[in-house]
């Protein structure tokens, strides 16, 4: 799928239009809109659509397409898949919690190596 086909499609206000798109086609278009890249492919389509709803109104609809030709510029593309600063933090603390817990779980079932006499 060409760049300029994602393009447009990004900028349509119905949610049929955008769920051909990978999870990491949304997030990319959501890091140039400088917003969250958080929650499910539903989530990311929302927040696509009411995005472009307010620069609709705002008519800065048309400015999305010159920061896409401008990451385009800088070796970025739709289909990058590098996480953002925010999925790696909740990854990070989803994997502390884990080590915790896995922790805890093994201070609990040790046998006791203390002899009473």
């Amino acid at each position: 799928m060409s760049i300029n086909k994602i393009a447009n499609d990004l900028n349509y206000f119905e949610e049929k239009i955008l769920t051909h798109l990978t999870v990491a086609q949304l997030k990319m278009d959501l890091r140039l809109r400088k917003l969250s890249t958080t929650g499910n492919k539903n989530d990311l389509i929302s927040r696509i659509i009411e995005d472009n709803i307010k620069r609709n109104e705002n008519g800065t609809l048309d400015e999305l397409n010159n920061l896409r030709i401008q990451s385009q510029n800088n070796n970025e593309t739709f289909d990058e898949t590098v996480p953002d600063k925010t999925d790696l933090l909740n990854e990070i603390e989803k994997l502390r919690k884990q080590v915790e817990l896995l922790s805890n779980r093994s201070d609990t079932s040790l046998p006791s190596t203390a002899h009473t006499n």
